[in-house]
């Protein structure tokens, strides 16, 4: 079944699903879970509850890994996952720790964040009891829940929950706390908490990235949004975050004159003040990076252009978003001619 699902044959799975179904006796929790998760993989989820609903019928209980696939799979229609929730509670199925982190994430899905914060708390409580233990999917999830509601203080207090407990954030984790951060305007405490992210030794991903450059960039920040791009590009760059903050303040100014042609900063910039969170690392700009720049060029049509240019050089293809900024930006500088050009 399994083999079905990864080429997202769910006929051919379910046919096999029947055939065993035929060959086991008794119930086969393996094999239930297993279907379910299959139907996820080929995004129907509908037939997951057709399943679920096939195993009441005969009276069988499902155990906590079938209740919890058949959730996961669902999580995307909170009503329905606390529909099944409730279920595995009437039937006496304990919850484990996985069924919460994924009601969790099934509120962050729907942007419930009373319901995250209530579920949080009793998952709290029973931490405190000893029934379970918290692990890093769960802050996570509650920080992103935090983080996409723009409530910055309890995303950081969640981080300081998580340290208090010995559980060591991962990339998703900062990621998030990066962006909580960075939606409410918060450029320093973004860039605070970048530091530490690589100070824990923790690697940035290009989500993480982009954030940290698009909170610069809202902020109209637009040199230290550059110097960061140039920063991740230059591979010579191999700075600590324990170096000498001057020093690397003057590598970075001297990078950005080598390479002003294709990386030079709008006018109206404002100071660079943390210039100590260069480090190598392995990440490239991505078409996000570039469609950021661009929007930083303001009304400088020749510079967004030559940012297109230089990502098509670095192979990577402008999409709708590139090309509407590009517009935009050439349209912004009174040359209306050339935005329809464009």
């Amino acid at each position: 079944m399994n083999d079905f699902g990864k080429k997202g044959d769910l006929v051919s799975a379910l046919k096999a699903y029947e055939a065993l179904k035929q060959t086991t006796i008794g119930p086969n929790m393996f094999v239930y879970r297993t279907i379910i998760d299959v139907c996820g993989f080929c995004e129907d989820s509908v037939k997951s509850r057709y399943i679920y609903e096939d195993l009441l019928n005969q009276k069988v209980t499902p155990n906590i890994y079938v209740f919890n696939s058949l959730m996961n799979v669902n999580a995307h229609d909170l009503t329905y996952t606390l529909h099944i929730y409730n279920d595995m509670r009437n039937l006496n199925v304990k919850a484990d720790m996985a069924s919460y982190n994924i009601l969790l994430k099934a509120c962050c899905l729907a942007g419930r964040v009373d319901l995250a914060r209530d579920i949080y708390r009793e998952v709290q409580d029973l931490e405190s009891a000893g029934a379970l233990k918290l692990d890093v999917f769960t802050y996570s999830t509650i920080i992103k829940v935090f983080a996409d509601a723009k409530m910055w203080q309890m995303a950081l207090k969640t981080k300081d929950d998580m340290l208090s407990a010995g559980v060591t954030p991962n990339t998703v984790t900062w990621s998030s706390l990066i962006s909580a951060c960075a939606n409410a305007g918060l450029v320093e405490q973004s860039i605070q908490l970048y530091e530490e992210m690589l100070q824990a030794g923790c690697e940035p991903n290009s989500q993480c990235c982009n954030t940290l450059l698009h909170a610069c960039v809202e902020a109209c920040q637009y040199d230290r949004a550059f110097r960061l791009v140039q920063a991740w590009k230059d591979s010579n760059t191999s700075k600590t975050l324990s170096g000498d903050r001057e020093s690397i303040t003057e590598e970075v100014l001297e990078t950005e004159e080598t390479s002003e042609s294709s990386l030079s900063s709008p006018q109206h910039i404002s100071p660079l003040h943390h210039a100590s969170f260069l480090k190598t690392f392995r990440f490239a700009p991505t078409i996000t990076t570039y469609n950021i720049l661009m929007k930083a060029c303001g009304t400088d049509f020749f510079r967004a252009k030559a940012l297109m240019e230089e990502m098509r050089s670095v192979g990577l293809t402008p999409n709708q978003i590139s090309w509407s900024i590009l517009i935009d930006v050439c349209g912004g500088s009174g040359n209306v001619e050339g935005a329809v050009q464009v």
